[in-house]
């Protein structure tokens, strides 16, 4: 621990006011409930980015998810402005790239949760890997028509054999090569430095992506958006792809050049995509990707569905509210 970063509470003086903006579901509950528990807090529940500035007068610390760039700016504004007592930012989320650029007054610590929610995200990639590989959508379509054929068992395929291509390996493409390897896979990953990793067959730098694309039937994105990996899937990264590979995105919507993904989906060079994440979000309806058959979307929910994840995001909150305030209890 770092005892610099550390400040001392004494029980029974006042109250530490906590304000937390719950914009999102996921561990909303299970953060409420540690919390609220805890004598020596007095916790602000905020439903909206409104609430949250007005609360913010009397903070002390405050939970948050990632949140759009525009409100991130006007939350660090209200920061400046309105939080004197404020030296303490937890998001429970691992990206934080709606803050990336803004400026924070330097007396406020940030913590996370980081890999918390890696397990469930993992498997929703895996999910929407086999969805697009063994063609649930042609099924379940007939299934809605009370019709049997099997016509389509042509355009199946099976990932035993195939060589996946993992672009981030941080706690996310680590459970997905954890996930991906009984199902007979070969695994590529992908880091800034390339560096060996034990959870991959191989690691190859990001200098080297285009070389991995082409050795790959499967590319999984859990990279972290910065300025260097947006739309680090362009037009030539998809071209140096195989054709007929499946192309799976659980990191942000922006690592992707979407009208270069429509392209490709168009003209085969991707058999069919996955994603859980798009630019914008929500994926107007006018957007040309909703009319490409061989891709599944789902709305930016690869976090939610397992209590396992919420109760470690709420254990881990706890965890960052006691190193730095050492309070007892939590």
């Amino acid at each position: 621990m770092n005892m610099a970063n550390v400040a001392q509470f004494t029980p029974g003086i006042q109250l530490l006011q906590i304000v937390f903006w719950s914009r999102l579901s996921f561990g909303r509950e299970q953060v409420i409930q540690r919390l609220s528990a805890l004598p020596d807090v007095h916790l602000t529940v905020c439903a909206t980015l409104a609430e949250c500035i007005h609360a913010l007068p009397d903070a002390d610390g405050l939970i948050l998810y990632n949140c759009p760039p525009t409100d991130a700016s006007s939350l660090a504004l209200a920061i400046h402005d309105r939080a004197p007592k404020l030296g303490w930012m937890h998001f429970l989320t691992a990206g934080r790239d709606g803050f990336a650029g803004v400026e924070l007054p330097e007396r406020v610590q940030i913590t996370s949760v980081a890999g918390a929610f890696a397990p469930v995200v993992a498997e929703h990639a895996m999910a929407l890997l086999l969805t697009l590989v063994r063609q649930l959508p042609v099924a379940l379509q007939q299934q809605a028509d009370r019709r049997w054929d099997r016509n389509y068992a042509h355009s199946m395929s099976s990932l035993e054999g195939r060589t996946m291509l993992i672009v981030g390996l941080g706690q996310i493409g680590r459970e997905i090569a954890r996930r991906a390897r009984p199902f007979g896979v070969t695994t590529l990953g992908v880091t800034r430095d390339g560096r060996a990793d034990p959870s991959v067959d191989e690691c190859l730098p990001l200098s080297d992506l285009h070389a991995g694309l082409s050795r790959s039937d499967i590319v999984m994105l859990s990279i972290a958006l910065t300025a260097q990996t947006r739309h680090l899937m362009n037009r030539d990264a998809l071209a140096a792809c195989r054709h007929g590979t499946f192309l799976v995105n659980v990191a942000r919507g922006a690592v992707v050049d979407q009208a270069a993904l429509c392209d490709a989906l168009s003209s085969g060079r991707l058999a069919g995509a996955g994603i859980d994440v798009a630019t914008p979000e929500p994926l107007p309806d006018s957007d040309p990707l909703w009319q490409q058959p061989n891709l599944v979307v789902t709305p930016h929910l690869a976090v939610e569905g397992s209590l396992v994840s919420e109760v470690r995001v709420a254990q881990g909150t706890l965890t960052a509210l006691h190193q730095r305030w050492l309070l007892p209890g939590a």
